[in-house]
């Protein structure tokens, strides 16, 4: 089970045993439920409807599972069109704390202030921090983000559909983390123009991706689905 005193191998350790087996079992179940229950339901095949799951492993450890239509499908056509974001959580003596694994040992980490400012931020008016978590993860957490050094540290900033997340990323840790939310209302003009930055090194890194010899269509799925998340828009 996963306890504040543990440092950041340990944490790293434990959550990518869970995910590993989690991500091999309960996942593709969860993912053939959720594919019956919507073809049961005739949802539009255009919604993105995402669910959430929550799951206590043998571990003892919390993980809620969002599934739902992939941002980059215009339409919903089966679990290859799936996207599917995997999360745990625990508490901590500030709050509660998660942690996503993501690819090659990295792990994206939030604090609880950050669920605190996106619920204040966005007058969600949620009062269980599983709630505020639920609805991050359903609607707000693929991310487009860049990282920005200054003063010998590497601070992140974080474009979703809601707003901004700013954090830090810990090299040593191989781990970013997250601590507040800005809502898009909030943010300076400055943001914006960086976001926009952001977003037009994605086109570039598409087209690159689609006119390549060897065109990786897993790339192209990845950046096709992060500029359709940030604009809304459907890219094929």
């Amino acid at each position: 089970m996963l306890v504040p005193s543990m440092n950041a191998t340990e944490i790293k350790t434990q959550v990518y045993r869970e995910f590993d087996k989690l991500f091999n079992t309960t996942v593709k179940r969860l993912s053939t439920e959720y594919d019956r229950e919507r073809k049961k339901l005739k949802i539009d095949k255009t919604r993105m409807y995402v669910k959430d799951y929550h799951i206590k492993t043998t571990g003892k450890n919390n993980w809620i599972i969002c599934i739902g239509k992939a941002a980059s499908k215009e339409k919903y056509d089966g679990i290859g069109t799936l996207a599917v974001c995997t999360v745990v959580y625990y508490y901590t003596e500030k709050g509660i704390r998660v942690f996503n694994p993501l690819k090659d040992g990295f792990v994206a980490v939030y604090n609880g202030h950050l669920f605190q400012r996106y619920n204040e931020r966005l007058h969600l008016n949620l009062s269980q921090p599983v709630d505020i978590l639920s609805h991050f993860f359903k609607n707000d957490a693929e991310l487009h983000d860049t990282i920005i050094e200054k003063q010998q540290r590497q601070y992140t900033v974080g474009f979703c559909k809601s707003g901004m997340l700013l954090g830090e990323y810990i090299p040593e840790d191989n781990w970013q983390i997250w601590k507040t939310f800005v809502s898009r209302d909030l943010t300076r003009a400055s943001q914006h123009e960086t976001e926009n930055e952001l977003l037009n090194d994605l086109y570039v890194q598409l087209e690159a991706a689609l006119k390549s010899d060897n065109c990786d269509k897993k790339q192209v799925w990845m950046l096709q689905n992060k500029i359709s998340y940030l604009t809304g828009r459907t890219i094929e």
